[in-house]
Order: C-alpha cells, then sequence, then structure tokens
C-alpha cells in the first residue's frame, strides 16, 4: 500500500545517514597522498614518445631484444598499442616498448650502448680478448676459469658474448622454459656443447651445486627480486662457490632510494641499499665499479664483485 507513496515524519533525520564519520577526512588524505605519489613519479618519468600513423619504426625481437625489422605505423588501438605494417599486407600489434620510432636519435644512442655491453670488455668480469688480463680470474688466489653460472641468463647473451670466451664450461638458469629451448637450440650455435646443464627454475626456488662455480654473474635479475629473497638467493650462492670463487651482480641502481617500475614488475635499489643486503647475506664486496659508456638519460648501472 505505500509503495510509490511519501511518509509525513516530524522526526529530525540527517541528510546522509549511511556515510560513517571521517569519510570525506579519508578521501581527502588519499587524494592528497596520490598528489605526492604522482609528483614523485614525474621527477624521474620519461615522456613517452607518442607514435603517429605512418611513423617508420624498428621492432624489437623477443628472444635477442636487438631492434631489426623497419616497419610503418598504421594506427593507434589502444593507449600505448599501436597496429604495425608488416610484410605481404599483414598487419602485426605491438606495445610502445616494443617499437622504437626511426629518427629518435636519442633511442638510437641508448640502444647501442646497450647492445655494446653484451660484447665489450669489463674490468669486473672481462669479454673478448681483454678478459686474459682481468684481476679477478688471473693469478694466485684469483677466481678459475673452469665454470660459471649464468643467472637469469635468458636466451644467453651474457653467456655467449661475455662468460664464454673467459670459461671453459657454462651452466644457464632461468624460469623461461622457452628462453632456455631458443639457447640451446639457436643462438649459442656450436658454443651450446659447452653448456653442461640448463636450470628451469625461479631464482627464489633455485639452489646451486654447492662448492662448482668459479663465477656466478647476475646480470638485469637481482631487480625482479625482492629483498629477502636477494638476500636468501645471495647466501645459496654463497655455498656454490668453488675455491677462490666469486658472484658479480651487474643491474640499475636508482639515483636514490628505489625506483619501482609497473611495467616490468621490477625494482631499482640505490648502490647502498644493495650493499647493505649483499652484507646481510655474509658476503664480503671486493669491487664496485659503474658501466660507463651509457647515455645519461639512462639509469646508472654497477657492478659488484664480492665473496
Amino acid at each position: 500500500m505505500l509503495i510509490g507513496s511519501c511518509i509525513g515524519s516530524n522526526l529530525a533525520v540527517k541528510e546522509d545517514p549511511l556515510t560513517p564519520k571521517g569519510v570525506s577526512r579519508i578521501r581527502r588524505a588519499k587524494e592528497d597522498q596520490m598528489v605526492k605519489q604522482r609528483q614523485l613519479h614525474d621527477r624521474t618519468a620519461k615522456r613517452l614518445t607518442m607514435l603517429k600513423p605512418g611513423d617508420v619504426v624498428h621492432l624489437r625481437d623477443c628472444f635477442t631484444g636487438t631492434w631489426k625489422q623497419t616497419r610503418h605505423v598504421q594506427e593507434e588501438v589502444a593507449p600505448c598499442s599501436y597496429q604495425v605494417q608488416m610484410d605481404r599486407g599483414s598487419t602485426l600489434r605491438k606495445n610502445w616498448m616494443d617499437l622504437q620510432l626511426q629518427q629518435s636519435q636519442e633511442d638510437t644512442v641508448a640502444q647501442e650502448a646497450v647492445q655494446q655491453d653484451t660484447t665489450g670488455s669489463s674490468k669486473l668480469a672481462g669479454s673478448g680478448p681483454d678478459c686474459a688480463d682481468n684481476d679477478l680470474t688471473k693469478g694466485p688466489g684469483k677466481a678459475g676459469n673452469h665454470c660459471a653460472l649464468d643467472c637469469g641468463s635468458g636466451i644467453g647473451r651474457v653467456t655467449k658474448g661475455v662468460l664464454l670466451p673467459v670459461f671453459e664450461k657454462m651452466e644457464m638458469a632461468d624460469m623461461m622454459e622457452h628462453f632456455l629451448l631458443h639457447a640451446h637450440e639457436d643462438y649459442l650455435g656450436d658454443d651450446a656443447d659447452r653448456i653442461e646443464t640448463y636450470y628451469c627454475y625461479k631464482l627464489q626456488e633455485f639452489t646451486p651445486p654447492k662448492s662448482k662455480y668459479d663465477i656466478i654473474w647476475m646480470q638485469w635479475v637481482a631487480c625482479h627480486l625482492t629483498d629477502k629473497d636477494l638476500m636468501n638467493f645471495l647466501i645459496r650462492c654463497k655455498r656454490s662457490l668453488s675455491l677462490n670463487g666469486v658472484i658479480i651482480v651487474k643491474d640499475n641502481m636508482a639515483r636514490q632510494g628505489c625506483m619501482l617500475d609497473p611495467i616490468d614488475s621490477s625494482i631499482s635499489r640505490h648502490l647502498d641499499i644493495m650493499k647493505s643486503i649483499i652484507y646481510k647475506a655474509g658476503l664480503e664486496i671486493l669491487s664496485v665499479e659503474r658501466q660507463e659508456g651509457f647515455p645519461d638519460v639512462m639509469m646508472p648501472v654497477w657492478m659488484i664483485a664480492m665473496k
């Protein structure tokens, strides 16, 4: 009977009786927090270069990380997602991360620096003809050159360009099975015969064999581990070193504090924070060196040798 009818009452009723107390204050505090977080992020964030139909772009090879094919952007189908014209009239949808504007000189310089790093020499680990003179792998009390472990190896770019020229045999660990298969069947070529073992594990769950490795190499993988997982993995790696063996971590290091990258779920730590984790793992730092030759727009890359 009362459906659709107004009920008159002389009782005082609050305008919004279902709203809990303090909601507006909490909402304002959350909004202020979001503004501060955005300001902190924007201080170091790099503005994306938006692509337009007709732009000439290079496509990134998902296996090798190199920029090979040159194609034309057809249209933007979603934020940072583009339709690219391929051969024979076909199209391919690619994320902005996998496209590089051809006329962007800054991006070209950065990519060349990254590619040079996989084959260029470094004083900490050595590669190519300079490896025999390295301070860590030559002379009494130095690490040997019998066997090395590449952690987070991917398809084996570091294994092939940096470690195989130095060590007699290698082992590779990565959580992606198809990366290890591509390394063995294609990318490493004849050098695949020198890979003793492929481990398909997450580093959080991986325990390397004890007392086996002259060098354990971790390049751009520590950033994908939490502080606790990284510390525990370093503890396990310490037990896996042979006499005078060395662990080398090479990674992006934030200029201050920690920086979270939500795109690839990685965290870049300041060098002092990384050192603190290493000390907590009971390791001794032997050498610290910054990677030279990278553009200033890129995050600093540091190499740390420890035992």
